[in-house]
């Protein structure tokens, strides 16, 4: 993502605007890629805001609503990468929104990355580094339990 575009997310480009334009990447419980991209297509279809919509082995676009929005297939891996951004910048607009709408149509799963690392002893990796997930600084922090905001990782 382009630091200048406040509307841009991407699950590939955490350090975007600060972070701010992360969004994790989503899995699939279909066999085959194929058959998510399937299902990806469908719930493009049935939305009466796109406009287009092209398809290209592993990779998937379309404009709705303003916005243009791209999905990667990963190969070898049950993973759906995306990126998404309002036509000529701005604000958000609601992008962000769509697409978590979206992977609930499709029944993907978020895949909760750890990031936002705190290193103890600072430039040497020890076990009392500390993790976040993903999710935390996105005001998300009530879907998980006390312990698990604490947890340091023994094995970095």
């Amino acid at each position: 993502c382009d630091e200048a575009d406040a509307s841009c997310v991407s699950s590939q480009d955490d350090a975007a605007r600060g972070g701010r334009a992360f969004r994790e990447p989503w899995s699939y419980d279909e066999p085959t890629w194929e058959a998510a991209r399937a299902t990806l297509v469908r719930a493009l279809e049935a939305d009466a805001d796109v406009t287009t919509l092209a398809v290209d082995g592993r990779y998937v676009s379309c404009a709705a609503a303003g916005a243009g929005f791209e999905f990667f297939f990963t190969e070898n891996d049950a993973t759906l990468q995306f990126r998404a951004a309002r036509r000529g910048g701005g604000r958000d607009g609601g992008v962000a929104a769509r697409l978590d709408k979206l992977r609930l149509r499709c029944g993907f799963e978020r895949i909760v990355v750890l990031r936002n690392r705190r290193r103890a002893l600072g430039v040497v990796e020890s076990g009392l580094d500390s993790y976040g997930p993903s999710f935390f600084d996105r005001g998300d922090a009530a879907l998980l339990d006390d312990a698990a905001l604490a947890t340091r990782d023994p094995d970095p």
